[in-house]
Order: structure tokens, then sequence, then C-alpha cells
């Protein structure tokens, strides 16, 4: 019984130079911050004008609306998407996989 209740630092090294993952982490934050942005952006400027044609009763702005919105889907998923690798750049522990799986969607914890 000499294993400790928090385990030691993983002694394996890291995959590439730290340089190489400082960078591609980077990267990655800048990839993920444009589609998140579209996200957030895009659906507020979509709401207002889907209120503001409404209002007015401008078709075009109704359609420009639909179309952001339509839009919307595909860059949350991508949000997502490239979100993943930054959450498992440099964090090698299982942290992130403990939490997803005690806290799950439909409310119950881990067995």
């Amino acid at each position: 019984m000499n294993e400790a209740i928090i385990p030691s630092i993983d002694p394996i090294a890291l995959p590439a130079p730290v340089w190489l993952m400082q960078f591609l982490s980077g990267l990655t934050f800048v990839f993920h911050v444009i589609p998140m942005n579209v996200v957030l952006g895009g659906g507020v400027v979509a709401l207002v004008l889907a209120v503001r044609g409404t209002r007015g009763s401008q078709d075009l702005y109704v359609r420009l609306a639909g179309r952001m919105a339509s839009v919307l889907p595909v860059a949350i998923a991508m949000t997502i998407t490239l979100g993943v690798p930054l959450c498992y750049s440099f964090r090698r522990c299982t942290a992130p996989c403990f939490t997803h799986r005690r806290f799950s969607w439909r409310g119950r914890g881990s067995v």
C-alpha cells in the first residue's frame, strides 16, 4: 500500500519538441477562435436582422438572416472540433475524460 492518492506526473516524454507543441497550440487556438466568432457574431447579427425584417416587413433582411442561421450549425461543429485539441495539447492526464464520465448529460454519475 505504498500507492499515493494523487498519482505522480506521467514520466513519458512529449511527442514533439516544446516549441512545436506551443506553436501548434497557438495555431489551433486561432483556428478555434475564427468559427467561434462566426457563431457568436453571426448569431447576434442574424437575430437582429430577423427582428428588423419582421418588424419592417423587409423580405431581404429575413432571407439574409435565414442564410446566416443556416451557417451556424456548421460553425458550431467546427468550433467544437477545432477546440478539442486545445484541451489535450499539454494536459496529458485523463482529468477531462473523468470529468465527462463523472458528470454525464443524463445527470447520473459514472459507475
